[in-house]
């Protein structure tokens, strides 16, 4: 097996879990589910599913957010 995709693909997977780690299911989470799926499809469903910046600041100005 060649070694310089490999690497690639476990890069792009790190760089998907740094991207998930204020997600609920964190750093590692996010990681081995873009092992397994995908990087490409595991940040599409992080940038999708994610409520945008908006939204959770409106959520804390009403008194939404965790102190």
């Amino acid at each position: 097996m060649p070694l310089v995709p490999l690497l690639i693909y476990l890069g792009l997977c790190l760089l998907v879990g740094l991207r998930g780690t204020r997600t609920r299911i964190g750093f590692w989470g996010t990681f081995f589910l873009s092992i397994l799926i995908t990087p490409v499809i595991m940040y599409l469903a992080l940038v999708l599913l994610n409520p945008p910046p908006v939204a959770v600041q409106a959520s804390n100005a009403q008194g939404g957010g965790t102190q």
